[in-house]
């Protein structure tokens, strides 16, 4: 989904893909927040330090559930053109992982942090190939545009929906398997690119554990 000054565009990849179909899915955000206060979160790495960064996973409630992802910007470096969640590294003015996450989500894409309510925290991941910590939270964005984005760190903003992520999560043989048992398969295919990497386990990651609510909430499109 791009987005123009008078807010979300679907463009023709995003119809033609369907990303926003097959389960239906509306989350009763209540129970996900409780569940991430339950849930036994991946811990920070242990052995030599990694440089900390944070990211925001953030879904927005239109008719449906949706994830909001970027596309990140052609700038030579290991992350470009890739799909990720709004965020980046911790800086010294950050007072934390959470507020380096505002931080960033803000300076990336316009999101100011009274627009966000905090639902909780999905635990440390780790990128393979910088070996950076990246710690993700979860938080529910109340929808509103017109996004900001900025051009040099954001080439596209997208939504899609819980339910298509699902069905692509039963379709790839991902339900029920864990990550480091995927491997480099754990990919989902979008358009000309796929969801991959590190963002590509926080998703598996998420799906997994809504597993209980969308049993109560989820319907069939």
């Amino acid at each position: 989904m791009k987005w123009t000054t008078e807010g979300p565009l679907r463009d023709p990849a995003y119809e033609a893909t369907g990303y926003h179909r097959g389960i239906v899915v509306r989350l009763d955000v209540q129970q996900l927040g409780r569940l991430l206060d339950a849930a036994d979160q991946p811990a920070p790495p242990d052995g030599p330090e990694c440089p900390p960064a944070a990211v925001f996973v953030l879904l927005a409630q239109r008719q449906q559930t949706n994830l909001l992802l970027i596309r990140r910007a052609d700038r030579g470096d290991p992350w470009s053109d890739q799909i990720a969640f709004p965020g980046g590294h911790l800086e010294p003015g950050d007072a934390g992982a959470l507020q380096a996450a505002y931080r960033e989500t803000f300076e990336e894409v316009g999101i100011s942090p009274d627009a966000i309510t905090y639902l909780g925290e999905l635990g440390h991941f780790q990128t393979r190939t910088t070996k950076v910590d990246l710690r993700a939270f979860v938080g529910l964005w109340d929808g509103a545009g017109p996004l900001r984005t900025d051009p040099v760190e954001v080439a596209q903003v997208i939504e899609v929906s819980l339910g298509w992520l699902l069905r692509e999560q039963k379709r790839l043989g991902f339900a029920g398997r864990p990550e480091h048992r995927l491997g480099d398969r754990l990919a989902y295919p979008l358009g000309d690119t796929a969801i991959w990497g590190v963002t590509g386990r926080i998703i598996h990651h998420l799906l997994e554990m809504i597993g209980p609510i969308i049993s109560l909430t989820g319907e069939r499109a």
